[in-house]
């Protein structure tokens, strides 16, 4: 007579077959997700023609500049340290020109 062999772990089960841990919590929505919620139905009773997923990007790029955002980054990229329209410098102070400053690119010689 063999003896029977007693069931493996739980743990060795595959994940689908395992029962559901009671222990975990799901985890709590963060300001992003409340955010694009919001944003989600506001651009979607704007533009009701808006696919989903136009109107998700137009949402994640609106995520960037938004009062919600912890990690709040200007109307221009800092990165590149590109001043906003209407603040003055331009290309010509960008090339060393600009306002009376006859840049390299402006006839030396």
């Amino acid at each position: 007579p063999t003896a029977l062999q007693p069931p493996p772990p739980l743990s060795m089960l595959p994940t689908a077959l395992q029962p559901p841990r009671l222990d975990l919590h799901p985890a709590r929505p963060s300001l992003y997700n409340f955010f694009m919620k919001d944003e989600m139905a506001r651009l979607k009773a704007a533009d009701s023609e808006m696919s989903h997923k136009e109107a998700f990007k137009e949402a994640a790029r609106n995520w960037g500049t938004a009062d919600a955002n912890p990690q709040k980054r200007g109307m221009v990229d800092t990165m590149w340290n590109v001043p906003a329209p209407g603040e003055g410098g331009g290309a010509g102070a960008l090339l060393g020109g600009g306002e009376g400053g006859g840049g390299a690119l402006e006839g030396d010689g």
